[in-house]
């Protein structure tokens, strides 16, 4: 079967925008790492010595959440760091997603009743051997969305980071009482509503 060049084009974009997602998800992780550094107060090479033998994202998320909560005693504090911690870990699961559904041809017709293909990521093989799965393929327009999304995500993790460092380990070091500004006292606000909620909404309207 030849493929129309509009096909193969849209599928050239999408695995760049794949690599993208991808090399974004790294500094999720990096700002994950670095947390989890804070949040112990050690330097870099203990920290070496803690997560080389952490193969999963998910160990590792576990492990910075109970460091956090265990730094993070007002609920303020806690319910934000909780609301990003709630983030991540959804999207991670869109990371594993685009990592391990692969690229499929999704078959389709339009408004007009034409018959179209598209490029989309999943549903994967698993689907196949008869593993239910959870996720929705996706396609160009939701990549980019999860993009934004990634970016959006570490920049909380970034932000976090930061004010940490200059508020907290700075006034402790000056023996002051730790005070963040407010917007690191309340849940963060996301871009758009959770992947469960834009599901069911998807449901709803079909």
């Amino acid at each position: 079967m030849k493929l129309p060049k509009r096909y193969l084009k849209q599928e050239e974009q999408l695995k760049t925008l794949i690599g993208e997602a991808i090399d974004l998800w790294v500094n999720i992780e990096f700002s994950i790492i670095r947390i989890f550094a804070m949040a112990l107060h050690i330097e870099d090479e203990d920290l070496a010595r803690i997560i080389q033998h952490v193969n999963t994202f998910r160990i590792l998320l576990q492990m910075t959440d109970s460091a956090v909560r265990n730094r993070f005693k007002t609920p303020g504090l806690r319910k934000h760091w909780l609301s990003i911690l709630e983030y991540v870990r959804e999207l991670s699961g869109d990371r594993n997603y685009i990592v391990h559904a692969g690229i499929m041809m999704d078959e389709y017709k339009t408004k007009a009743g034409h018959d179209h293909i598209k490029p989309t990521i999943g549903p994967s093989n698993l689907v196949i051997l008869g593993v239910e799965q959870n996720h929705e393929p996706i396609d160009i327009r939701e990549i980019k969305e999860l993009i934004s999304d990634f970016k959006q995500a570490n920049r909380f993790l970034l932000d976090l980071e930061v004010e940490w460092e200059n508020v907290w380990d700075k006034s402790l070091s000056e023996g002051k009482q730790p005070s963040f500004r407010e917007k690191f006292l309340r849940p963060i606000s996301r871009r758009r509503p959770p992947r469960k909620i834009r599901l069911e909404a998807s449901r709803k309207e079909q």
